[in-house]
């Protein structure tokens, strides 16, 4: 929705950052009663719990349910945390934490990765990032899964395994089999063992959609990598090492992304990313498969398309505009704040531009339930989808993963002034300046 200004100072980048985590502390604190109220006590992870008293003694503030601040004078070393404190993190005799990067910022701040494991074997999605600084830990977060008890002895072999997901995919040829293919890896990779053949690894993944951390929704399972040649496609699939069963299939193909150059409405000429269709169409279509599960820009529903990837009629503005400023606001939130999509898992993105409600022009908004985004039209050819906007309307499905606002009363009146903020750091991010008045450009 729409609002006239934004009722912020100008902030420096140091600010920005203390503005996310304060607007994190509000989400969580608007929802918190709802939290604890929905979930069964068992559920709320360890280090939330007011009988933790080993996480208490050391922490100044534990957010909603994945942030945690330290006492300073604690001195807590980044490299040792899950070592000296594994049982306050809910951590069995069975778990381990492993540290798979170490990343500094321009900020002071050290970041250090940790991965999950039970019995030696990953978790898929149990991670934390620990966040120091003069090599004394600050801040925590991140998600452990506690109370596994996963049989890590496989029922079935690697073998029996693949030929699961060979039958399932019913392929005409695969990338193994082509002789010619397993030469030119060979070839690119100088290896003369190089090959296509599927390798695999055992890990332990998560079978709810939302990524319930209720071990009773873990399994282990077999990752494969299936590369096949016709119908060219590849793919990350996931069979349980006990039952056999195919959880998961995901495309692995994440570089089947054009590069082209739009006219937007407001912002001159911009390069951005759309996907190439072969056979029949030969065209391109405002479709991005390299951000996350993907972001699909439509015109009423419809895809739109474009035979050389210049795009630039006046009727096509309100559709490109949005394309290119949700892949900008996507980059935001991913390289500031390490969110992927809104939902913070990869979630796809469909914008539907040149909306109208009874005969007029629309603005924009998120719709709340079906999670999608409309943009109306604006100014004849342009639409209502500046890059603050478009950071607005994002920022709602944020609100909406981080703290389930409600769309009245003050929950609303929060999801909207947050809206606000981070359309103004989205514009700021792109432009490298902002005005702090929202769509003044419209």
């Amino acid at each position: 929705m729409k609002s006239n200004y934004v009722f912020i100072k100008k902030l420096k980048k140091q600010d920005c950052q203390r503005l996310f985590r304060l607007i994190l502390l509000l989400l969580y604190i608007s929802n918190i009663n709802n939290i604890i109220t929905a979930q069964d006590t068992t559920e709320i992870p360890f280090v939330n719990k007011n009988t933790n008293k080993e996480i208490l003694e050391i922490t100044k503030a534990i957010i909603g349910l994945g942030w945690i601040e330290f006492k300073e004078e604690k001195k807590i070393n980044p490299y040792t945390i899950f070592q000296s404190y594994k049982s306050a993190f809910g951590l069995s005799q069975n778990d381990d934490m492993e540290l798979f990067k170490i990343k500094e910022d321009k900020l002071g701040f050290t970041h250090y990765h940790y991965q999950q494991l039970y019995k030696g074997i990953k978790v898929k999605g149990g991670e934390y990032i620990v966040h120091s600084r003069n090599g004394i830990t600050l801040r925590a977060n991140g998600k452990i899964v506690e109370n596994l008890s996963i049989d890590i002895i496989p029922s079935i072999d690697k073998k029996t395994a693949l030929n699961f997901i060979l039958n399932k995919i019913n392929a005409v040829q695969y990338m193994w089999d082509n002789n010619l293919e397993e030469k030119n890896l060979k070839k690119n990779k100088n290896d003369n063992n190089a090959t296509n053949y599927p390798n695999t690894e055992l890990v332990i993944i998560c079978i709810s959609d939302n990524f319930n951390i209720s071990p009773k929704y873990f399994r282990l399972v077999y990752k494969f990598n299936i590369n096949v040649k016709n119908p060219y496609n590849s793919y990350w699939v996931y069979v349980n090492a006990h039952s056999g069963e195919v959880l998961k299939q995901v495309s692995s193909i994440l570089y089947d992304c054009s590069t082209g150059t739009c006219a937007t409405s407001y912002y001159g000429s911009r390069s951005f990313t759309t996907k190439h269709r072969g056979f029949p169409n030969y065209d391109y279509i405002l479709r991005d498969e390299c951000r996350g599960d993907g972001i699909h820009t439509f015109i009423n529903g419809n895809n739109v398309d474009d035979v050389d990837n210049q795009w630039s009629l006046p009727e096509e503005r309100p559709a490109t505009t949005t394309h290119w400023a949700m892949q900008m606001t996507f980059d935001y939130f991913l390289n500031s704040h390490g969110r992927s999509s809104f939902n913070g898992n990869d979630k796809e993105i469909k914008c539907d531009t040149k909306v109208q409600v009874n005969g007029s022009d629309f603005n924009a908004g998120f719709v709340y339930d079906d999670e999608y985004f409309k943009f109306g039209q604006a100014n004849g050819d342009d639409g209502y989808n500046s890059l603050d906007v478009v950071g607005h309307e994002f920022t709602h499905g944020v609100n909406k993963f981080e703290a389930n606002l409600d769309v009245t009363g003050e929950s609303s009146a929060l999801s909207e002034s947050f809206g606000d903020i981070f359309g103004e750091m989205v514009e700021f991010y792109t432009l490298g300046n902002n005005n702090f008045i929202h769509a003044s450009e419209i």
